[in-house]
């Protein structure tokens, strides 16, 4: 059984069969491009790819997934405190704390332009296509746009912002960040993979990011509504209309600076 190295899929790998009764395989750690290669001249039978690019093109190839998270979800043993909790994590952004701390409205503004990305995909399917030769150049794939679409909904989607509650207000549900990260956790403290006292919140920014985001998003929104009582001057007019346009394109902290300004 090939497998990708890092420690965050080990989870993925050995729950099941724990659950199952059953032996574990014997993993052989390998990188996708090269369980591609082997893949391509059949050199291999079963793999676990840690790429959702080499996920799909070996679907569209033929192959026949085993198991994935949303049916271990579905059909396990359910709840916060579930052996399948540790499976649940999500993609996101990577950073150290010092830039984090240091360039904050940079990482607003850089969350924002994620968010107004998913939108317009959402839009225009089209734009998968913008991705495709970078995305098949570093996997090794040969998808086409319509592949790399089917590989982000059927295997890493999207999250909008309007669905981000899922994982920062939900706290009963097995997407909330301090329960999927801190199960994680646990199970690597278990493995002995890290050592014990981390925290969620010790390790993510995504929480405090989004929330700021949120407020941001909640004081525009009330000077909106205090300019449609106003007749503003022509350039303070124009300042709103910038400030609506930032707003559309999630970027909540501008939309405030500029909504404030307007209205000032």
């Amino acid at each position: 059984m090939y497998v990708p190295a890092a420690v965050s899929e080990k989870e993925f790998d050995e729950v099941p069969f724990r659950l199952a009764g059953l032996e574990l395989p014997s993993y052989t750690n390998l990188d996708d491009a090269q369980m591609l290669v082997l893949a391509k001249s059949d050199r291999l039978d079963f793999m676990h790819p840690g790429g959702a690019p080499i996920a799909e093109q070996l679907l569209e190839a033929g192959w026949t997934p085993v198991y994935d998270t949303g049916q271990l979800l579905k059909y396990g043993p359910g709840g916060v405190d579930s052996p399948l909790e540790p499976l649940v994590f999500n993609n996101g952004l990577a950073s150290t704390a010092d830039y984090v701390n240091s360039h904050q409205t940079t990482i607003l503004r850089f969350t924002s332009v994620m968010f107004r990305i998913f939108a317009a995909l959402q839009k225009d399917n089209s734009l998968y296509g913008v991705y495709t030769p970078y995305l098949n150049s570093v996997a090794g794939t040969s998808l086409d746009a319509s592949g790399v679409q089917r590989t982000v909904e059927n295997l890493d989607p999207f999250v909008s912002f309007e669905q981000q509650t899922k994982y920062f207000d939900d706290k009963k549900g097995a997407e909330y960040y301090a329960n999927s990260m801190g199960a994680l956790i646990k199970a690597l403290e278990t493995s002995g993979n890290i050592p014990t006292g981390i925290a969620p919140d010790d390790v993510m920014w995504a929480a405090p990011i989004y929330r700021e985001l949120v407020d941001y998003k909640t004081k525009t929104d009330a000077l909106f509504k205090t300019a449609q009582g106003k007749q503003l001057a022509a350039d303070k007019q124009q300042t709103l209309d910038k400030a609506h346009q930032f707003y559309d394109w999630y970027d909540f902290l501008d939309a405030f600076r500029l909504a404030t300004a307007a209205v000032s």
